[in-house]
């Protein structure tokens, strides 16, 4: 099984079709079949239905099965080929949830190798156990998650705290500040920010109510957010998506503000992890609505 058939099973599940798939590999479709067909005969397994007529692709329950690990292996590819980058003194290794990386560490990155031109930065996303993990087994020297877990060999540490806002569009004509029986579920936008939230969302919502949209990345987010659709996040979140229809506003009886860790191994004290946390620290500070610990 090689990176460019896993990389060619999940372009055709992404684009839905082998021959929209081809044309982001600039190759033909007989050529990316019979990659495939070569995958599932090392697999021993089908993994697309095969219909006359039918030219959208659909898996096979071994191919729903598969899809996941499939990822994975993708991943744990790309982190083999990137053992060089780990063992660069110089080069520093990121992992974080996906809506601190969209909303802040970009500007942070941007500092980080302004003052440190020799310096290497590698980034990944992550979920908060994830982010446990890759530090735990050195894929990554940093992590920031929303979920303080004991793990032995690493260190977790509060790096900042942000206040949960209301985000409308202003259309929508909505007040600035809101009580939480006053949002319609229905019309919501919601992402699993940590399980303190949740546990909030439940008190004040039906747990049964469906959100008009369930979803994990905040760049997604920001292509629904129009007529009376509705999101809480944390405000850095907020200001990420602001635009000139966007509205920030309150709410009463408000979320707990999320808290972001950072992680780090015991054992580990290099000069760029610290030089990171202090453009991160600075980044931060300027945010109206959130609290550094990194100072």
């Amino acid at each position: 099984m090689t990176k460019e058939q896993l990389e060619a099973f999940l372009e055709i599940v992404r684009c839905g079709s082998i021959s929209a798939a081809a044309e982001k590999f600039f190759i033909t479709q007989p050529a990316l079949s019979r990659r495939i067909s070569v995958l599932e005969e090392e697999l021993g397994y089908t993994l697309f239905c095969r219909q006359k007529g039918n030219r959208k692709t659909v898996l096979t329950p071994a191919g729903k099965v598969f899809l996941p690990i499939a990822r994975r292996s993708l991943l744990l590819w790309k982190e083999a080929v990137a053992v060089p980058s780990l063992l660069d003194k110089a080069a520093l290794n990121i992992t974080a949830v996906s809506s601190i990386t969209d909303a802040i560490l970009a500007s942070v990155f941007k500092n980080y190798l302004a003052e440190n031109p020799s310096y290497k930065i590698r980034s990944t996303s992550c979920h908060a156990m994830e982010g446990y993990r890759y530090v735990e087994r050195g894929s990554s020297d940093v992590a920031l998650v929303t979920r303080e877990l004991f793990f032995a060999n690493i260190t977790a540490m509060p790096a900042f705290r942000e206040k949960m806002v209301l985000v409308t569009n202003k259309k929508a004509g909505y007040p600035p500040v809101m009580k939480p029986r006053q949002l319609d579920p229905s019309k919501e936008l919601r992402i699993p920010w940590m399980l303190e939230y949740d546990d909030w969302h439940d008190k004040w919502f039906p747990p049964v109510a469906l959100p008009m949209v369930y979803i994990d990345q905040l760049s997604i987010l920001e292509d629904f957010l129009n007529g009376e659709n509705w999101s809480i996040m944390p405000i850095s979140a907020a200001k990420k998506l602001y635009r000139k229809d966007v509205i920030i506003g309150e709410i009463l009886n408000p979320p707990p503000d999320r808290v972001t860790y950072y992680l780090q191994r015991r054992d580990d004290e290099r000069d760029t992890i610290r030089k990171f946390l202090t453009c991160l620290h600075q980044e931060i500070s300027h945010i109206e609505g959130v609290t550094s610990y990194l100072k």
